[in-house]
């Protein structure tokens, strides 16, 4: 991973990156969701109380999957927290992939026990500009269409967020964020395809890393 690549901000007192992934790895990653679609056997994610999306195809990673995005995600760790020991271990955790229709949302989601999330631009199926042009969003006071929010509280104790739109030409992206922070993704309106969008979060190895210390 080329760190010109990653970009990062300081989200007092945290940061977050965001990296671009090159283009055969993202087609590669679109054909996996595709077939993980199309997949028979397929395992539909559970979701509790917190981590209810209101999303109605929402299925667990395959190891393809998961194996592209978490190594991904593991190395923008490495390279934007300079402070995380350079072999640190990590504990692979289960991500999962969704399939959003017109009109679904991710709801305020904290992905509890874990150090690191993320979030991946997989397919974006409509044009932003249409959507942010719609009358009801338009004209609304604060105007939002497919915005991914990151919620966090500030040194003077307010809520603030920090927000992401992304067009066709943003797949994939990927967010990498501290875990404690609310995660929501507003709904889009103009297609009928899928918005895919996949979810995780990474651990740190406690037990390995204490035997550093």
């Amino acid at each position: 991973m080329d760190n010109d690549k990653i970009k990062s901000a300081p989200i007092s007192p945290i940061s977050y990156g965001v990296y671009q992934m090159e283009k055969s790895v993202t087609e590669e990653l679109q054909l996996y969701c595709e077939e993980l679609l199309n997949d028979p056997y397929r395992v539909k994610r559970k979701c509790n109380k917190m981590t209810n999306s209101h999303v109605e195809l929402q299925f667990s990673a395959t190891k393809e999957i998961s194996s592209i995005v978490v190594n991904c995600a593991k190395q923008m760790a490495e390279n934007i927290f300079d402070k995380l020991p350079s072999d640190l271990e990590w504990i692979n955790t289960p991500a999962w992939v969704n399939y959003l229709k017109k009109h679904e949302f991710i709801a305020p989601t904290e992905l509890y026990g874990n150090d690191l999330a993320f979030f991946c631009i997989v397919k974006v199926p409509f044009d932003i500009h249409a959507e942010m042009a719609l009358p009801h969003i338009r004209e609304a006071i604060n105007p939002h269409a497919a915005k991914h929010s990151l919620f966090y509280a500030d040194p003077l104790g307010k809520v603030s967020t920090r927000e992401f739109v992304f067009s066709k030409e943003d797949e994939g992206v990927m967010v990498l964020y501290p875990s404690s922070l609310m995660y929501t993704l507003s709904p889009f309106y103009t297609s009928d395809d899928n918005y895919i969008v996949i979810q995780g979060s990474l651990v740190i190895d406690t037990i390995k890393e204490s035997e550093l210390e």
